[in-house]
This record gives C-alpha cells, structure tokens and sequence, in this order.
C-alpha cells in the first residue's frame, strides 16, 4: 500500500526500520523523480535516485575523481544502473575501486538524508530481502542519517500538528554511544527540555526561545534515535477551560477538594 508522505513521513517508517533491523525495499515516488532504497538488517545496503545530481558519475566529478570528458563519455552510453557505470568506470581505469566505494556511499547517504526534505511524493515498503540479490552490498548504518535527515526538514508540520500538545518524555541524560551524532547545540536543547520538566511541546518552544524550525527539528533528531517518546497532552484551550470551571465551582460554594477534581 502506497502511504501519502504529508500525512505520513518516510522518516518515521525509517525509524522502524534501524530499530527493529528490518530488511527490504522502499520505493518513493514524486512528480519529478523516483528514489531506491535496499536495507538489510536494519542498515542501508544500496540503492538509486532517478535526480541527475545524484548520479554516481556527476558525484565522482564533483570530488574531483573523474573529469569532466569522462561524465560526457558515460552520457553518451545507453541509460546505466550506478552499478554498470562504477564497472566501466573501473574496465576502462577512469576511477579507482576505493574512490568508487567512497562516492557510493556519500551518494546512497546522500538520497536517503535527500527523503526527508520531500513535501509531497508517496512511499511504499516491500519486506524481505531482496529479489534478485544486490550485485553489492554495503552496510550503512542508519542512526547518523536519521539525525541528518532530521536537520534537514523544511515541512515541520506534519510533527507540529502530531507533537504539538503532547508531552516530551526525555531521558535522564543522552547515552555515550548516541552523544556523537548532535552538535553541542543539539544537546543543551535537549538538556533544558529536560530541565524545564513535563510541558507540552507548545510551551516549550517559547521557554526555550527557539525558533519553531529549529525546536521540531532537533526534537525530531532526537525522537528518531528513540531518546524522546511523547504522553498525550490537553489540546490548546482545555487548561483554561478547566480552570475556569474550578473558579465557577468555588463561586458555587463547592467544597475545595471536590473543585480541584474537576
């Protein structure tokens, strides 16, 4: 089944997929091009985009390992897989086997931190491994993208309008082996969201003093590695409903204990 990413990101299903090691294929769809992502075991094992920037040839150039006559020769081959192109790459000695390694997995980084920038577009996920075998496997691990990913959101919301009343649930403080992947920034914000106690996400963006882009992203950042989980919060307005009702029922001459039930 196709999922419709304004109501539903690809970055939470990505989530799934590094913490309970799934494997298979997922397959995005957007008016302007497609994107292929193979996981095994919950890593990154390979994958294409169809955006011309993306292409394994444009990023060898771009790192200075092939030239520019060299991008020109490929283009005028038939339409090639990356896998074809890293093959006559190395046949015809235009590229090193290392250099190839590098690019390919600074290219497959690329595409899959390149999802969580989409506004519109649908997914799919196809589990299990995949048919027939990848001609080659590499093992990305997925935590550093899903961090990644995060700062580069442009459409916050879809989060804002999930998280907006609800409350974060913060560790006491962030595990040794996740503190690599945020900025010094990232982890003071996520020391006074802790600090600050219990408040729904819409109270903490303005004792936080952040800008809102700013605050969903490193909340999601953080979220996507599992070091945030959310209560459900009262929606905006039931507060003071709430307090209003007490101050009505004091006025009635309702004995305390009951009012502060209400």
């Amino acid at each position: 089944m196709f999922h419709d990413i304004e109501r539903e990101p690809v970055s939470f299903f990505l989530r799934d997929v590094c913490r309970e090691k799934l494997s298979g294929h997922l397959f995005v769809n957007t008016r302007d091009f497609q994107i292929t992502l193979n996981f095994l075991d919950g890593k990154l094992a390979n994958g294409m985009s169809t955006r011309s920037e993306e292409r394994l040839a444009v990023i060898l150039r771009q790192m200075g390992r092939i030239s520019e006559e060299q991008v020109r020769v490929l283009d005028g081959l038939q339409p090639l897989s990356d896998d074809q192109v890293a093959g006559i790459l190395l046949d015809r000695s235009f590229a090193k086997k290392k250099d190839l390694y590098y690019a390919r997995v600074y290219q497959l980084r690329r595409i899959a931190i390149s999802i969580f920038a989409l506004g519109r577009g649908t997914w799919i996920f196809t589990a299990g491994e995949p048919e027939p075998p990848l001609r080659e496997v590499f093992e990305i691990p997925l935590e550093a993208i899903l961090v990644e990913g995060a700062r580069s959101v442009d459409q916050v919301a879809p989060y804002a309008g999930r998280w907006r009343s609800a409350l974060p649930r913060l560790l006491n403080e962030i595990p040794m082996d996740a503190e690599i992947y945020f900025t010094d920034g990232e982890r003071e914000f996520y020391a006074a969201a802790r600090d600050l106690g219990p408040l729904p996400c819409r109270e903490l963006i303005p004792r936080l003093k952040l800008a809102p882009l700013e605050f969903w992203r490193a909340l999601l950042a953080f979220h996507l590695l599992g070091l945030v989980e959310f209560e459900a919060g009262e929606e905006e307005g039931a507060g003071e409903e709430k307090a209003e009702q007490k101050g009505e029922a004091r006025q009635a001459g309702v004995p305390a204990e009951i009012a502060a039930m209400l």
